[in-house]
């Protein structure tokens, strides 16, 4: 049986909506902000399909802000002289992040570290926690850098005074390099691994909980076919 060109269409479009469609994420395009706390190059990104989880290591490097004015290396604490940035969140196939339990922060910030300049170290310990809200990614080419950025929200800490009704963005630079022959390929179904720096800063809280993003072939075939529909609608009636 053949069908006449209005159910043809909305067959298509019924096809379109429920066929899962695979999608090319990008950067969510953050602008960390004061005050920022950079890491540098010795950071690691890595990601295992086996249990979805990407891993961020690296060492704070220095505090910078201007209200109040602040501008401080980080030290180690505790007895093993520690200073540590580890953030892990999961993922699905696509790069999409999947919620977590929130009593468990994604990041972590250790360390100490002088805010006032008098040679004493004013915070010590945990320094920044925080909750990844979403996750963006951009492929280089072969001899170009990979770039990352994360939204995070629920901002805790002894550092969390100077990011009052914001939340962090964090911008990951991951540079091309031989050492690294499984650096991210645009894949989330193979593991890969690379170096990592960046800055961590302030940025706007969402309006909204993050969801997922309607399909727009989708939406206009929807349109299309209800276009075409409508006359053979009036001409039954």
């Amino acid at each position: 049986m053949r069908l006449s060109r209005p159910l043809y269409l909305f067959a298509l479009v019924i096809w379109y909506t429920l066929v899962p469609s695979s999608s090319q994420a990008s950067l969510l395009g953050l602008t960390p902000n004061l005050p920022t706390i950079d890491f540098s190059g010795s950071g690691i990104i890595d990601y295992s399909p086996d249990t979805g989880i990407i891993e961020l290591t690296g060492d704070p490097s220095s505090l910078f802000a201007v209200e109040p004015f602040i501008f401080a290396n980080f030290m180690g604490t505790g007895v093993n002289n520690n200073k540590n940035i580890n953030i892990k969140f999961l993922v699905d196939n696509f790069g999409n992040v999947i919620t977590g339990d929130s009593s468990s922060p994604d990041m972590i910030i250790l360390g100490s570290i002088d805010t006032d300049g008098d040679g004493i170290s004013d915070h010590n310990g945990t320094l920044l926690t925080a909750e990844v809200l979403n996750f963006g990614f951009l492929n280089g080419l072969a001899t170009t850098d990979d770039v990352f950025d994360l939204h995070l929200s629920n901002v805790n800490g002894a550092l969390a005074y100077l990011y009052n009704d914001q939340d962090l963005g964090i911008r990951i630079i991951s540079e091309a390099s031989i050492e690294y022959d499984n650096a991210f390929d645009n894949s989330f179904n193979t593991f890969w691994q690379a170096q990592a720096k960046g800055v961590i800063g302030a940025t706007a809280p969402l309006a909204f909980d993050p969801i997922p993003t309607p399909i727009p072939p989708a939406l206009w075939l929807w349109m299309a076919a209800m276009l075409t529909l409508l006359p053979g609608v009036k001409r039954a009636n």
